[in-house]
């Protein structure tokens, strides 16, 4: 299927990414013009770019078929799963084939990637699938393009297409060396308060976030372009980074494999603690016994009852 739709180069290729610019590509990206054209800046270069753009880098066909009309949620259905299929039947991935299993990953990850959970079909997954399935011509960057304005849109971002962004950068010249790469985790957002503790600040001049500069004397920055910004605690919305995605494991382990990790490191801890605490009460020197209510031993009284250091103060 990805051959027969042209994107088996798109999805196999790999690239350095840079979670920290991809940040910055985002906070900077602006709404889309009349001429379907979307800008951004990043380290100070102007970075522009259209769907013909994203299908050049990713070596995509630049098809013209940009609506998705062809299906309705019930025929959709039927296209994917057969003309006996019930078309007012829930239709999940468990319904699919081992091979549809694998290109629906492929889509909710790298081809339209979302958060949330990717069991279930909804209208628009049903269509998009259905043209999958059937081979049928997509401009798949006009689709990104909508797809990162729509991320944009949200109080917290998550960071998309990164393969991509890399590629646009270099096209447009920006100094990568230097900017650390690794991975990318789907528990990684964006919004205001993530941007400033990476040392960024809102630029009025340029209307874009750039790295914040050391203050000189006469209150102006290094290269005279304002003031250093501190970060405000209001500004950590709820929600947040503090607050990850619902898929928060590292795409390299299964959710219940790292829930099962958790709860190990748990019980180590618990162990520890327990051995600990008969540790300090078998190191603790002995007393005689004290005769309940005895002044002359030092014994509490009736009204009084032996404590343990060790114990609960709830037990």
């Amino acid at each position: 299927m990805l051959d027969a739709m042209g994107w088996t180069k798109f999805v196999t290729r790999k690239v350095k990414v840079y979670p920290q610019l991809i940040k910055i590509f985002y906070a900077n990206l602006s709404a889309m013009d009349e001429d379907r054209v979307l800008r951004t800046t990043v380290l100070k270069k102007n970075i522009e770019f259209d769907a013909e753009t994203i299908n050049h880098v990713l070596h995509l066909p630049n098809s013209r078929a940009e609506e998705l009309n062809a299906f309705t949620e019930g025929s959709a259905k039927k296209a994917i799963m057969g003309d006996d299929w019930d078309e007012a039947r829930t239709l999940t991935s468990h319904n699919l084939s081992l091979e549809y299993q694998l290109m629906f990953w492929i889509y909710n990850h790298i081809i339209l990637p979302r958060q949330g959970s990717f069991g279930k079909f909804s209208a628009p997954n049903c269509v998009w699938f259905a043209y999958i399935v059937g081979q049928r011509s997509i401009n798949l960057g006009h689709h990104m393009m909508s797809h990162m304005v729509y991320f944009k849109r949200r109080t917290t971002l998550a960071l998309v297409y990164g393969t991509l962004i890399t590629l646009l950068m270099e096209n447009a010249g920006v100094d990568l060396r230097g900017m650390e790469s690794r991975d990318l985790y789907s528990h990684e957002l964006l919004n205001d308060s993530s941007l400033k503790k990476m040392g960024y600040v809102y630029s009025g001049r340029t209307n874009s976030w750039e790295m914040k500069q050391k203050r000189t004397r006469g209150g102006q920055d290094e290269e005279g372009e304002g003031f250093e910004e501190e970060e405000n605690p209001d500004d950590i919305e709820e929600g947040g980074p503090s607050q990850p995605a619902s898929y928060e494991v590292p795409q390299n382990i299964t959710t219940k494999r790292g829930i099962q990790l958790i709860l190990e490191k748990l019980a180590n801890m618990e162990r520890k603690l327990d051995e600990h605490i008969q540790e300090c009460r078998m190191a603790a020197p002995s007393r005689p016994q004290a005769r309940m209510g005895d002044p002359s031993t030092g014994g509490p009284s009736s009204s009084q009852q032996p404590t343990d250091p060790f114990s609960h103060p709830g037990a």
